[in-house]
């Protein structure tokens, strides 16, 4: 059995990644396929002598989803990006409170 992780481009709500597992595990030699919405990955482990990664790429993209392979600096990109965003939050938050609590005092 081989595992593969791809990051699924497109999905918007978790409809989206049950129907990405759905069809995925629909195809014949894949054993198991799980799809993360928040991390936009997908997990799946197949066995190579009935099936192969462009047959699944190929599905993903007739439901109307993107691919990408991920590569060792991706997730360090990936891991990056999340951080700018959690401090961008921080920052909106307490600009918010700062503004907010003297109106809740009013």
């Amino acid at each position: 059995m081989d595992n593969y992780v791809l990051r699924i481009t497109g999905m918007t709500c978790a409809a989206c990644s049950a129907r990405v597992e759905k069809a995925i595990n629909k195809i014949d030699g894949v054993k198991n396929c799980a799809v993360n919405l928040t991390t936009e990955r997908m997990t799946v482990q197949f066995a190579p002598s009935i099936t192969d990664l462009n047959i699944i790429k190929n599905r993903v993209e007739k439901i109307g989803y993107g691919w990408e392979e991920i590569k060792k600096d991706m997730i360090d990109d990936d891991k990056i990006r999340k951080e700018k965003e959690i401090k961008t939050l921080w920052q909106k938050f307490i600009v918010a409170a700062v503004f907010g609590f003297p109106t809740l005092l009013l």
